[in-house]
C-alpha cells in the first residue's frame, strides 16, 4: 500500500515538473494560412518532443514585424490573456526573436518565452548521445545564450543609480561572458579534432575505394528506418522528431558482392537554425564528402513538395548541389490508394517501404548501377611474388575473369578509378578494354 502511494507522488510530482505550453504560429504577409498552419502544427510536435503538453494554439498574422515584440500590442494582449486563461507556464512562438524582444515578450506575458531556434537546440541536448553530438550541441546552445545573458541578471542591472547600487550586475554579465567564450573556443578546438579524425577515416575509406552513400532528408523521413533495411543494423527507430543526431556509418554489401558505406546523418528540417548548421558542420561533412545522396522523402505526408524543397536549400547552403542525388519515396505503404508499381514521384525516383520491403531491390539495383557508372574497368597482371594482394583486390573490386599464367595471375577487374591508381604498376593497357564512366554509362 505504501509503494503504491509512493509511486502515486511520483508520479504527481512528475506531472507538476512538466511544462504547459501555448504554441504561436506567425502568418507573414507572403504565406498562405495552409502554410502557416503547417508551421505551426510541426513547432507543436517539436515542443511535445522537447517534453512540454501544448496546451492550445493560434496564429498571428504579422503584416509587419514589430521591433519591441515581433507581434502587434494587441496580440501581445490576447496572448497574455490566453495564457492567463490555460495558466500556461510557457509561450513558444514560430519565429527566431531578437534576445530584446524575447526580453520584453517575457515581462509582458509574465512567464517564459522560447522562439524556434530554443525549442529545437533543446531537443537536440537531450537526444545527443556521444561526445562530438554534445560537444556540438553545447557549441550551439552557448552561441545562442551569449546575447541572451542580460536577461539572466537584469535583477541587478535594476539597482538604479546611487552609492552601493553600481556594479554588481554589469560585474558579473563580464564574467559569465568571459566564460562562455573561454568555453567556446574550447568547444571549437575540440570539434577541430573530431573533425580531422574523421578527416582521416574518410580519406581512408577513399583509398580503400570504398563508394560512400549518404542518407538525406526532412526529420522523421524514415532515414534510419531505411538504413537498418539496407544494412541490417539496430540503429534507434521512433516516431519523433530529430532522433538521429550523430552520424551512424554502415557497410553495405551489394549484389553484386562490392562493399560500399551508408552514413544516417542528422535530419533537416523548415528554417533549421543558422546556429545547428554550423555546429554540426563536422557531422554535415559526411553529406559533403559523399559520392553519392539517398534523398529520403516521406511520401505519405501532405507536406511533401515543402519538405523537399526545405531540403534542397539546406543542400544548397553545404554546396553539394552537384552531387549525384537519388529520390527515395518512403511510406508508400502509408498512401490510401497506393498499389505496388505505382510512384509518388518522378519515373528516375525510386518508391520502397522500410516497413514491408517494397521497392529495397530496386534501389539496390540503382546503387549497383551507379557504382558500376563511378568506376573504371581494367585489366590487372598480379606476379606470382606478389600474390598476396589478390586477397585485397577481391575484396575492393568486381572481378569478371581470374587467368593463371607461368608467371602470375591475369585478373579483369570493375573498380573506383581512386582505387586503380593504388594498383597502378600491375594495370596492363589493352585497347580492346575501354574504362568507362558515368558519362559514358547511358551510350
Amino acid at each position: 500500500m505504501k509503494s503504491g502511494t509512493m509511486a502515486g507522488r511520483v508520479s504527481e510530482i512528475n506531472n507538476n515538473l512538466t511544462e504547459k505550453a501555448l504554441v504561436i504560429g506567425i502568418r507573414g504577409s507572403r504565406q498562405s494560412q495552409s502554410e502557416a498552419e503547417q508551421s505551426t502544427h510541426e513547432l507543436a510536435s517539436l515542443v511535445e518532443a522537447a517534453g512540454a503538453d501544448v496546451i492550445d494554439s493560434m496564429i498571428c498574422p504579422v503584416q509587419q514585424i514589430q521591433v519591441r515584440s515581433y507581434i502587434g500590442s494587441g496580440k501581445v494582449e490576447e496572448i497574455g490573456n490566453l495564457r492567463k486563461a490555460h495558466d500556461v507556464n510557457l509561450i513558444a512562438i514560430d519565429v527566431a526573436l531578437s534576445p530584446p524582444q524575447q526580453r520584453n515578450l517575457e515581462r509582458d506575458w509574465n512567464c517564459k518565452v522560447i522562439d524556434r531556434t530554443g525549442i529545437i537546440l533543446d531537443i537536440f541536448a537531450r537526444r545527443a548521445a556521444t561526445r562530438e553530438g554534445q560537444l556540438q550541441v553545447e557549441l550551439a546552445q552557448l552561441k545562442y545564450r551569449l546575447p541572451r545573458l542580460t536577461r539572466m541578471w537584469e535583477h541587478l542591472s535594476r539597482l538604479g543609480a546611487g552609492i552601493g547600487t553600481r556594479g554588481p550586475g554589469e560585474t558579473q554579465l563580464e564574467v559569465d561572458r568571459r566564460r562562455i567564450r573561454s568555453r567556446l573556443d574550447k568547444l571549437e578546438c575540440d570539434l577541430v579534432k573530431i573533425k580531422k579524425r574523421r578527416k582521416i577515416q574518410r580519406e581512408n575509406r577513399r583509398r580503400s575505394g570504398v563508394l560512400s552513400v549518404a542518407l538525406v532528408g526532412y526529420t522523421n523521413a524514415g532515414k534510419s528506418s531505411l538504413l537498418n533495411r539496407l544494412t541490417g543494423s539496430d540503429v534507434a527507430v521512433r516516431d519523433q522528431l530529430f532522433v538521429t543526431l550523430d552520424p551512424t556509418i554502415r557497410q553495405l554489401v551489394l549484389p553484386n558482392q562490392q562493399t560500399i558505406t551508408v552514413s544516417d546523418t542528422v535530419g533537416f528540417i523548415s528554417r533549421l537554425p543558422h546556429e545547428l548548421v554550423a555546429a554540426f558542420h563536422a557531422t554535415l561533412e559526411e553529406v559533403i564528402e559523399a559520392d553519392l545522396l539517398l534523398h529520403v522523402i516521406d511520401s505519405a505526408t501532405p507536406d511533401r513538395e515543402e519538405q523537399i524543397l526545405d531540403v534542397e536549400k539546406v543542400l544548397k547552403e553545404l554546396g553539394v548541389e552537384a552531387t549525384p542525388i537519388i529520390r527515395i519515396y518512403n511510406k508508400v505503404d502509408l498512401q490510401p490508394d497506393w498499389s505496388p508499381g505505382q510512384s509518388p514521384g518522378p519515373a528516375d525516383t525510386v518508391s520502397v517501404s522500410t516497413v514491408n520491403g517494397y521497392g529495397i531491390d530496386e534501389l539496390l539495383g540503382k546503387l549497383v548501377q551507379f557504382q558500376s557508372q563511378m568506376s573504371a574497368r581494367a585489366t590487372l597482371f598480379i606476379p606470382y611474388k606478389d600474390t598476396g594482394i589478390i586477397a585485397s583486390i577481391r575484396d575492393r573490386c568486381e572481378i569478371f575473369s581470374e587467368t593463371f599464367e607461368a608467371e602470375g595471375t591475369r585478373l579483369q577487374v570493375l573498380a573506383k578509378s581512386a582505387l586503380l591508381s593504388k594498383y597502378n604498376m600491375y594495370v596492363v593497357v589493352e585497347p580492346e578494354l575501354q574504362s568507362f564512366t558515368k558519362g559514358d554509362a547511358g551510350e
